[in-house]
C-alpha cells in the first residue's frame, strides 16, 4: 500500500502556507515603512539642525548684511558680505552649494531683519519637509525657528 496525499491534504497545506505567505509580507511592508519614516525624520532633522547651526556661524563671522537691507523687512534670502543663502529649486545653497540633502527639502525660508543698523539682529524661519514618503503618503516635515545678531568687532 502507497503511502500518499491527498487533495484535501494538498489544499489545507497550501491554504496554511498561503496564510503564513500573507503574514509575513504584510510584517515586511511594516518593517521596510517603519524604516522609511525613520530615515525621512532623520534626514530632516540632520539638515535642519546642520543649517542652523551654519546660519548662525556664518552669521556670527560676517561683518555686515546686506540683505534683508532694513529693520522689519522680510525676504526669502540672506546676503551677507561673506556670501549669499538663496533657495533654489527646494535647495538651501550658500555661495552655489546645496547646504541640504538630498532627501530634503526647503519648503519655507524667511529672514526679517531686527535690531539697530550699528547692531543688527535676524530672525530666521526654517521650514524642511521630506523628499521621500512613507507608503501612507505622507512626508515628514519640520520647522525651525532662531534669532541670531552679528557680533561686535
Amino acid at each position: 500500500m502507497k503511502r500518499a496525499f491527498t487533495i484535501v491534504e494538498i489544499l489545507i497545506y497550501m491554504g496554511l502556507m498561503a496564510g503564513f505567505l500573507v503574514i509575513l509580507g504584510s510584517i515586511l511592508i511594516s518593517v521596510l515603512d517603519v524604516q522609511l519614516e525613520t530615515q525621512s525624520v532623520s534626514a530632516v532633522e540632520q539638515d535642519g539642525r546642520y543649517i542652523m547651526a551654519r546660519l548662525a556661524y556664518d552669521i556670527h563671522r560676517a561683518s555686515s548684511i546686506s540683505t534683508p537691507g532694513t529693520a522689519g523687512l522680510t525676504t526669502n534670502s540672506l546676503g551677507l558680505d561673506i556670501g549669499t543663502y538663496a533657495v533654489v529649486s527646494g535647495n538651501l545653497q550658500f555661495a552655489g552649494q546645496n547646504l541640504n540633502s538630498y532627501d530634503s527639502q526647503i519648503t519655507g525660508f524667511t529672514v526679517t531683519r531686527l535690531g539697530t543698523t550699528t547692531h543688527p539682529s535676524l530672525q530666521i524661519t526654517l521650514d524642511l519637509a521630506s523628499r521621500s514618503s512613507q507608503i501612507t503618503g505622507v512626508a515628514k516635515t519640520k520647522s525651525y525657528l532662531s534669532t541670531v545678531s552679528l557680533r561686535d568687532k
